[in-house]
C-alpha cells in the first residue's frame, strides 16, 4: 500500500495539467511512496493525449476516464474508489504543489496522529484564500483554536480510516461547494484531530481557467444551497457545546452573503423562493447571538432578514452600494454603545435588534509610525492614530506592548498627544525605556508586539501599531546592545514584523531566532579529535533537521565533512551554565564580575557529535574555520560554529599526547568563533 493517492479531477486542462502532475511526481517524499489519480471528466480538447503522455514517462500516474459531468464531484468520487493510499490528498488540474508540501503534511499526520492535515495555501493570480490558520505549525489541535474550520476548501491531507469510517464522499447533486459539505463533515467527525502545516507553502491555488471552470463553479445551479443547509444541519445535530455549535454556524453565514450577493438583484439572478426558504430554515433554530457576534455587521444584518423572509428589505440592502466585505464602521452612539451605519436600524417595520448593529468591541482603527530612533537607553517614537468617523479629541491613549506567548505580560508606557490633525485623528509621541520600564527594571527577552490603546465611550480601540517605513533600506532599525552590571550583554531591536509590517521589539535577539552552534568540548581518543556541540535553526519546522561539521580552509575553498552524527543538545550549553563562569572541567576558582550574554535555547535545539580522523586528517595543513552545515528538507545552510561564553582558548588547547600526535590545535579567534590550526 503506497502512503499516499493524490486525486485530480481534470477537464479540458491542457495548458496546466503538466505544471500540476509536475508537482507531484517531483514530491520530496520519493514518487514510491505516491499514486496519483487523475480522472478525466470527459475533456474534448488535448487533455487525454497529455495526459497518456504524462503516464507513460512516469509510472506513478493512473489514468481514469468518466462520462463528462461538468462537476468535480463525480470525478473525485470515482479517485476515491480507486485510491490504495493510507492518506488521500485532492489536487485541482490548475493548481500545483511545493516541493516538501506532502512529506511535511505526512510527516505531522504521523508524529501526531491527526486525521485532518491542513497545508499553507498561497493565492495565484488573484486568489484570496483564508490565512488565519496558518500563522503557526501545530502537530495536532482542534478546528476552533487552529481556526481550520474557516478553511473549507478540500485541499488538505485526509487519513482514509477516516473517509472509510464515515463512508464520506462528495456530494454529487450540489451545483457548487460540495468541497465545503464533505470537509464540514469531515470536520465534524474529528474535531480534535486537526494538524498544520505552516512553514512551508504547500498548495499553490490560482483561479480556474477556460473550461477548467466548468469544474469549479456552477453558480446557476438552484441545488447550490446544499452547501449551506448541509453543513448546518449537521452543525445542529451534533454533541459539540453551544459555543463551539455558535462559531461553526458563523463561517456558514458568511456562504449565506455569497448566496445573496449573487442571487439578489442586480447582482445575479433572481433564485426560486424554495432555495430562500431552505436556507432561512436551516439557519433559524441556529441563529443565536453569539453565532451573529461572530460575524461583522452586514453578514449579521443579511442573515436576520434572511431569516424574518423579508426578501424585500434584502432585495434593497444588496442593490445599493452598502455591500461590502468589511464592517461597516460606527456611526451612530448610544449611551456609550456605537452602532454600524447601515439600513433599518430601529425601523418598527424592519425590528432588526440592535444587537446585529453593534460595533463597540469592534470599532476600526489605525496607528502607525513617523520616526523611531534610540535616544540613550530608550526607544523615541512618534506617530499618527485615527478613528475614522469619530472623535477622539477626548480620548487618552497608552502604548501597550505584549510579549508573545505570555497572555499576562503586558506593559504599557504613557503617550503624549502633540495636535489633532482632525476631529478623528491626532498626532503623538511616546519613548521606550528599555531599562526601567517594568517597575524599574529591563524589558524582559522575548518579542514584543506594540499597540496604541485608547477608550471611547464603553469601547476600547486596540490598534497594533504599524512600522511605517521601519526597517525599509531608508531608514534603519533601532538598536541597543550594552553590558549591563549583573546580566551581560543586553540587546533590544525595534522592527517591523515580515507579516503585516507591525512594529515589534525583539529582545535577546532578533525577532526571528537566528541559526546558532557552539562547541561544548574536544575530546582526544584513538587518534582521533572528537567535537561535541550544539545548534538550532532559525525556526521549528515539520521537517527534520540534519548537521553536518565542516571544516574550511582560510584562503582557498577547500573544505572537508566530517563523519556528524546527532545527539541530545549538550547540557554544558544551556544558558544557565553558559551564562555561570566556569571551564569545562568543572568551574572557576572565583565568580568573575560580569559574564557574556547567551541566548535562549529553543525547543528545537540539537546536539551534534564529528570526529577528526587521522585518516582524514593527513595532507591537510593551515587554519581552518569550523562550520556547521544544517539541511532542512532541500534547504542548506552553513553557520559558524562559536564557542560557548565560559571558554577560553586554552579549554580547547590539545594538553595530552594522543592530541599532540595528531597535530590539531583548536583555538577561539577573537570573534568567538572556533577554528583549527593544522
Amino acid at each position: 500500500m503506497v502512503d499516499i493517492s493524490v486525486i485530480v479531477p481534470v477537464y479540458n486542462a491542457e495548458t496546466t495539467i503538466e505544471r500540476c502532475v509536475t508537482s507531484v511526481v517531483r514530491q520530496s517524499i520519493g514518487a514510491d511512496r505516491i499514486e496519483l489519480l487523475v480522472v478525466d471528466d470527459g475533456s474534448i480538447d488535448a487533455t487525454p493525449a497529455e495526459l497518456n503522455r504524462l503516464a507513460a514517462l512516469h509510472p506513478m500516474i493512473t489514468v481514469l476516464t468518466i462520462d463528462h459531468r461538468g462537476k468535480p464531484a463525480a470525478a473525485r468520487n470515482t479517485g476515491i474508489e480507486h485510491a490504495r493510499g493510507r492518506y488521500l490528498y485532492f489536487l485541482d488540474a490548475d493548481d500545483w504543489l511545493g516541493e516538501e508540501a506532502l512529506e511535511r503534511m505526512l510527516t505531522l499526520a504521523e508524529r501526531g496522529g491527526a486525521d485532518i492535515v491542513l497545508g499553507k495555501i498561497v493565492g495565484v493570480g488573484g486568489r484570496r484564500p483564508a490565512t488565519s490558520m496558518f500563522r503557526e505549525t501545530v502537530t495536532l489541535g482542534n478546528i476552533f483554536d487552529t481556526h481550520a474550520y474557516r478553511n473549507q476548501v478540500v485541499f488538505k491531507l485526509f487519513r482514509r480510516a477516516l473517509i472509510d469510517r464515515l463512508d464520506l464522499r462528495f456530494d454529487e447533486e450540489a451545483g457548487y461547494g460540495e468541497d465545503i459539505i464533505f470537509v464540514s463533515t469531515a470536520y465534524l467527525a474529528a474535531p480534535e484531530s486537526i494538524a498544520i502545516v505552516a512553514d512551508h507553502d504547500c498548495y499553490y491555488w490560482t483561479r480556474a481557467q477556460g473550461d477548467q471552470q466548468e469544474l469549479s463553479r456552477t453558480y446557476e445551479a438552484p441545488q447550490r444551497v446544499t452547501n449551506i443547509v448541509e453543513p448546518v444541519r449537521r452543525i445542529q445535530e451534533s454533541g459539540l457545546a453551544q459555543a463551539q455549535r455558535d462559531v461553526l454556524v458563523s463561517r456558514h453565514i458568511k456562504d449565506v452573503v455569497g448566496f445573496l450577493r449573487r442571487w439578489v438583484g442586480v447582482q445575479g439572478v433572481p433564485a426560486a423562493e424554495s432555495a430562500f426558504d431552505r436556507i432561512a430554515t436551516a439557519l433559524s433554530p441556529v441563529l443565536t447571538d453569539a453565532a451573529l457576534l461572530e460575524c461583522d455587521p452586514f453578514e449579521r444584518l443579511s442573515a436576520v432578514l434572511l431569516t424574518k423572509r423579508r426578501r424585500d428589505l434584502l432585495a434593497e440592502l444588496y442593490t445599493t452600494e452598502l455591500v461590502s466585505e468589511r464592517p461597516t464602521q460606527a456611526k451612530f452612539s448610544s449611551a456609550g454603545r456605537f452602532y454600524a451605519d447601515l439600513p433599518y436600524l430601529r425601523d418598527p417595520d424592519a425590528e432588526v435588534p440592535d444587537l446585529v448593529y453593534d460595533v463597540t468591541d469592534s470599532l476600526d482603527a489605525h496607528a502607525a509610525l513617523e520616526s523611531a530612533f534610540r535616544d540613550e537607553e530608550d526607544f523615541a517614537l512618534t506617530g499618527r492614530a485615527e478613528v475614522p468617523g469619530l472623535p477622539i479629541r477626548d480620548v487618552e491613549f497608552h502604548l501597550s506592548l505584549t510579549r508573545r506567548g505570555g497572555a499576562d505580560d503586558e506593559v504599557e508606557l504613557p503617550v503624549t498627544t502633540l495636535s489633532y490633525a482632525g476631529f478623528d485623528a491626532l498626532t503623538w509621541r511616546a519613548r521606550i525605556p528599555l531599562t526601567t520600564c517594568v517597575e524599574g527594571s529591563i524589558l524582559p527577552p522575548g518579542v514584543w508586539d506594540a499597540a496604541l490603546v485608547g477608550r471611547i465611550g464603553e469601547a476600547t480601540v486596540r490598534p497594533r501599531l504599524h512600522g511605517g517605513d521601519l526597517g525599509s533600506h531608508r531608514v534603519p532599525t533601532p538598536q541597543y546592545a550594552e553590558p549591563l552590571p549583573g546580566y551581560g550583554m543586553y540587546e533590544a531591536e525595534l522592527y517591523s514584523t515580515a507579516r503585516g509590517h507591525y512594529a515589534a521589539i525583539g529582545v535577546a535577539g532578533r525577532h526571528r531566532t537566528p541559526a546558532r552552534a557552539y562547541l561544548a568540548g574536544v575530546t582526544w581518543e584513538d587518534g582521533s579529535a572528537r567535537f561535541v556541540g550544539g545548534a538550532w535553526s532559525g525556526r521549528d519546522s515539520t521537517m527534520p533537521l540534519a548537521a553536518t561539521l565542516v571544516l574550511s580552509q582560510r584562503g582557498t575553498r577547500s573544505e572537508i565533512e566530517l563523519p556528524t552524527t546527532l545527539a541530545p543538545f549538550p547540557t554544558l550549553l544551556d544558558p544557565p551554565a553558559a551564562r555561570a563562569p566556569q571551564s569545562l572541567d568543572g568551574g572557576a576558582d572565583a565568580p568573575a564580575p560580569e559574564t557574556l550574554w547567551a541566548p535562549p535555547v529553543p525547543d528545537w535545539a540539537i546536539g551534534f557529535t564529528a570526529s577528526l580522523t587521522s585518516e582524514l586528517r593527513e595532507g591537510l595543513d593551515g587554519t581552518w574555520d569550523v562550520y556547521l552545515r544544517l539541511r532542512r528538507g532541500r534547504g542548506l545552510r552553513d553557520i559558524r560554529v562559536a564557542a560557548p561564553t565560559y571558554a577560553t582558548s586554552t579549554d580547547l588547547e590539545p594538553l595530552t599526547r594522543k592530541a599532540k600526535a595528531l597535530h590539531c590545535s583548536p583555538y577561539i579567534t577573537d570573534k568567538r568563533n572556533v577554528s583549527l590550526r593544522l
